[in-house]
């Protein structure tokens, strides 16, 4: 019924029954379609309808999936259908002839695995890269993506001189390099060009290119971005100071440098070009100074074994050049798993840096130099000055103790007065040393406020007088507390500011207030001022006042004397109980200086009993001293000191002779000096200590740190300073002797 219909329409259209046959038959596909939409298709032949006309539902053109556009004007055409590719010829109605299309010799196109013709227009129009054609140095044929990319239509571009797309400076090499392509009909990859957009930006673009009988075909894609981002990472890798590397030892412990950035030349001092020399890790380690090839080998085994970073600081030599620079390596080790070891990292050169620590040490030593120099200077001054002045004091005290007229305790007091001064300058130095060491350290005991206070205040008395001022105290009455504390310490820096306060006061008023301002359970908090009327200080050198030996200007220690330490000791030591000295002052108005120390209260204070005076009258009838001491004129004045006091004693001179003494006499205590000829004062006792229990009390006008230390390391039950306080020494001998000793 099919055929007959088919003839009918093919005799109606006057086409000849034979021919038609011999159409139906062939293997090659024919179909006829109206030349009017939809373009019905009224005639085909078998081979089409096995292949594609029984599949259709819509059997025409249109249902075909044909837009006129598509076959219209053309020759031959290819047509989709169903994943399979077909080529026809087409003959196109005429005006004289018949008023059809003929589509013939249509077969199907093996496509050997190549996509549909549907997918391969697709890619060809995709906008994922250039796609171009060409001859010479213009294109015939480039896809769509040069809107987007470039900005051009593709009719924009066909068919013109390239030439004037491409930057100025790339230009030439360009050429050169497409036409040794161009000969030899090769091809290259990542061949990168800037390229002018039409808004005359430039853009950068990787073509690869193949090059056949003077027709070339090329893919490009816009790297711009990529290249911007790679060039950023080449700065980060070539342009900062120092290297970034890659150092790998293999299984068999095969050892090399994969990778060294370009910055490796600045730290050998190598050309650009011997870049690839400064790979060579025998040039790398014929340049480590070779003291530290151990120490970069080892820390990067350690590195290994640990699985932690590889840090290590070595001296490598650069060419042409004898000294050393100094390079760290940071570097991490990554993850293996056949056994190879890499570390990724940086070298940097560290030569600024080692050179400002060898600096900064040179500079530490010097200070410690310095330090050690002052030291021995402050204990030179205090040992020449402690040795004439302990003759002195001794002197002075047993002169004090006889009957004399008014007028020689006026000169004697005159005498002790400025001794006494002498020696506060003395123990400041002593105590300056100590700070500066580290070594003071408060000793908090059970003290009463008004007690210390008043103690303070009655010493300065004559020097009120003398000075013509008036010293007032005003202490609160709530302030009238036990606390613990540094009695000396407090008694120290009081003494500081009210001597400081009547030596600058002249015929003025010196104000010393105690005041509570909190107490709790546990503490109390006390306010202390003392306030003169005296020259005051210029807002200018407030800050000078508490350095170290710092009087403001030189004239203040010829006319007001002292060391420029008080107020220094002072300020360190409120330090140390957590407080704060602060000064309000006008000039030629007086000052104000002011602190708050806050105390532990006292609770439930054991009374401790002091030992009757009987006690040390009975030891004063029976107690045998042996003095060693080299110089004469101390041992006279306290051997006199001893006489009067009761003691009897005997004088060695120098440590031999007391070590002797000790094994061939009996006695109860020993007076040691420090320095003394063929067997100084430590020596002597160590070995006193060895063959007897005795007790020693060491005699010294030494300061420094190291020597008390020893006092105390070498087991002196006590000790005194010289210039020596009678008093003191006499209260440490009967505390001694009160204790029963084996």
């Amino acid at each position: 019924m099919i055929v007959d219909l088919k003839y009918v329409s093919m005799k109606d259209r006057g086409i000849n029954n034979t021919f038609k046959k011999v159409i139906y038959e062939s293997s090659d596909m024919v179909f006829l379609a109206d030349d009017t939409y939809p373009y019905n298709i009224f005639y085909s032949n078998l081979a089409f309808d096995n292949s594609i006309g029984d599949l259709l539902m819509d059997k025409s053109l249109v249902g075909l999936g044909l837009d006129v556009n598509s076959y219209i004007f053309k020759e031959e055409m290819l047509i989709s259908f169903q994943s399979n590719d077909y080529r026809f010829q087409v003959e196109l109605p005429k005006d004289n002839d018949a008023n059809y299309f003929l589509f013939y010799n249509g077969k199907e196109i093996k496509k050997q695995g190549l996509p549909a013709h549907t997918d391969i227009n697709s890619f060809f129009e995709s906008d994922l890269d250039l796609i171009a054609i060409g001859k010479e140095n213009f294109l015939t044929w480039i896809n769509p993506t040069t809107l987007r990319t470039l900005g051009y239509a593709q009719e924009e571009l066909i068919n013109v001189d390239l030439c004037h797309f491409f930057h100025p400076e790339e230009l030439h090499d360009f050429r050169s390099k497409i036409s040794n392509l161009s000969k030899e009909n090769g091809s290259c990859n990542d061949l990168i060009i800037r390229i002018q957009r039409k808004d005359q930006v430039y853009r950068e673009i990787s073509w690869s290119v193949k090059f056949k009988d003077g027709s070339f075909y090329a893919t490009g894609r816009d790297v711009t971005e990529q290249r911007s981002q790679y060039q950023l990472t080449k700065n980060v890798t070539e342009l900062v100071p120092g290297t970034f590397f890659q150092f790998s030892i293999g299984e068999l412990g095969e050892i090399e440098i994969p990778y060294l950035s370009a910055g490796i030349t600045d730290i050998l001092g190598l050309e650009d070009s011997s870049i690839d020399q400064a790979i060579d890790f025998n040039l790398i380690v014929s340049k480590i100074h070779h003291e530290d090839i151990a120490q970069v080998m080892s820390s990067a085994m350690s590195s290994s074994k640990l699985k932690q970073p590889w840090t290590c600081e070595f001296r490598l030599k650069t060419l042409g050049d004898k000294s050393f620079k100094w390079l760290k390596v940071n570097a991490k080790l990554a993850d293996s798993n056949n056994g190879k070891l890499d570390w990724y990292g940086y070298l940097s050169d560290i030569s600024d840096q080692k050179e400002k620590e060898q600096m900064l040490q040179n500079q530490r030593e010097m200070a410690i130099n310095s330090s050690k120099i002052k030291s021995e200077f402050l204990s030179t001054i205090s040992h020449d000055l402690r040795t004439p002045l302990n003759a002195i004091t001794g002197s002075i005290y047993s002169l004090l103790q006889e009957v004399h007229t008014p007028a020689q305790k006026a000169a004697f007091d005159t005498i002790n007065f400025s001794v006494e001064n002498l020696i506060i300058m003395i123990n400041d130095l002593l105590d300056f040393q100590k700070l500066e060491a580290g070594k003071l350290s408060l000793d908090p005991q059970p003290m009463e406020l008004r007690e210390v206070v008043s103690h303070v205040m009655n010493s300065f008395e004559s020097h009120a007088e003398e000075s013509k001022n008036a010293l007032n105290l005003h202490f609160d009455h709530a302030a009238n507390l036990t606390v613990l504390g540094d009695k000396v310490r407090v008694t120290q820096i009081l003494n500081n500011l009210i001597s400081n306060a009547l030596k600058f006061t002249n015929e003025g008023s010196v104000d010393v207030s105690v005041k509570l301002k909190f107490k709790t359970e546990d503490k109390s908090s006390i306010y202390f001022e003392v306030k003169d009327t005296g020259i005051g200080i210029a807002s200018e050198d407030v800050v000078k006042i508490f350095q170290d030996f710092d009087q403001i200007q030189q004239t203040f220690s010829k006319k007001y004397g002292g060391t420029g330490l008080g107020l220094s000791i002072s300020k360190k030591l409120l330090e140390q109980m957590d407080s704060e000295i602060k000064v309000s002052s006008e000039l030629g108005k007086g000052s104000v200086f002011f602190f708050e120390i806050t105390f532990d209260n006292v609770k439930n204070v054991p009374v401790i009993e002091s030992f009757p005076m009987k006690v040390e009258s009975n030891l004063v009838h029976s107690v045998n001293i042996l003095m060693a001491e080299d110089n004469d004129v101390n041992a006279l004045v306290l051997g006199k000191i001893l006489k009067k006091w009761g003691y009897e004693f005997e004088r060695v001179t120098n440590g031999q002779e007391a070590l002797d003494a000790i094994r061939n006499g009996e006695f109860d205590i020993v007076l040691m000096d420090i320095q003394m000829p063929i067997m100084d004062g430590f020596q002597s006792t160590t070995k006193i200590k060895e063959v007897s229990n005795i007790p020693v009390i060491a005699l010294t006008a030494a300061i420094e740190q190291d020597i008390l230390n020893e006092i105390e390391a070498i087991g002196f039950d006590e000790y005194v300073s010289k210039p020596i306080d009678a008093e003191e020494l006499h209260k440490k001998i009967n505390d001694i002797l009160a204790v029963p000793h084996l």
